[in-house]
């Protein structure tokens, strides 16, 4: 079965709606990204099956949701996940992405012009450091991210961007409980809420996904996120 196929039959089994055009993008993805990762290590996941399922699929499934906003920044950008698959799925979407790794930036731009996406931004830079820009503090109304870290410690990069009133979406495996049990201290003092938990069961054997949505009831306290990796050492 051809990738196009493949792509195919997976959104019609998730009831992701899309058009021919999108798909072709899917496939140039696909294509260019295991073609760059031969030089620049993006992913280690370029199986077809596997892309397929753990990359696109996943990065869609809360894409119904996701609609409802109109930017979007996506922390720990990485190859494009979720954000390529968004965008490509709502052209509408105004995207961002922060990635801390400048050649993850690079191939993104690099994507987006092949792609011919407009309204997506590219930064290279430690969020840690952009949520003091006043161009982006408390800016966004929805933020993203996907395998980034633990949820104390996401919520700390990720809370700081967005608007009182928009919300953090935060993609985590089927453990999450856990998480969620040790980040009750940081969801209180980064002023977020959970509103909801969005369950995906076995995806065609590539594992659970749980989509964890936070909105934002309060302003962010001016010292938060901290500097010097402290985040991830010692979580709120």
């Amino acid at each position: 079965m051809s990738f196009k196929s493949s792509l195919i039959a997976a959104f019609d089994k998730y009831g992701i709606i899309y058009n021919s055009e999108q798909i072709d993008q899917f496939e140039c993805f696909y294509n260019e990204l295991v073609e760059y990762n031969n030089n620049v290590n993006l992913t280690a996941i370029v199986d077809e099956q596997e892309f397929i399922y753990k990359h696109l699929v996943d990065s869609l499934l809360p894409y119904e949701y996701m609609n409802k906003f109109s930017t979007i920044l996506d922390i720990g950008a990485g190859a494009g996940f979720p954000s390529i698959p968004l965008k490509i799925i709502n052209p509408n979407l105004r995207f961002s992405c922060v990635d801390s790794v400048n050649k993850k930036i690079v191939w993104l731009n690099y994507i987006k012009s092949k792609l011919k996406i407009d309204s997506f931004h590219c930064f290279h830079g430690r969020c840690e450091d952009l949520a003091f820009d006043s161009k982006f503090r408390e800016s966004f109304d929805c933020v993203v991210a996907r395998g980034v870290a633990n949820l104390s410690t996401l919520l700390e990069y990720c809370v700081p961007f967005v608007k009182v009133g928009g919300v953090v979406v935060a993609y985590k495996a089927s453990d999450y409980e856990n998480e969620l049990n040790l980040a009750k201290n940081a969801i209180r003092t980064l002023g977020v809420e959970l509103v909801e938990v969005k369950k995906y069961n076995n995806l065609e054997g590539f594992g659970c996904r749980n989509v964890l949505i936070f909105k934002k009831i309060q302003k962010t306290p001016s010292k938060y996120p901290r500097k010097l990796n402290k985040p991830r050492l010692n979580p709120i």
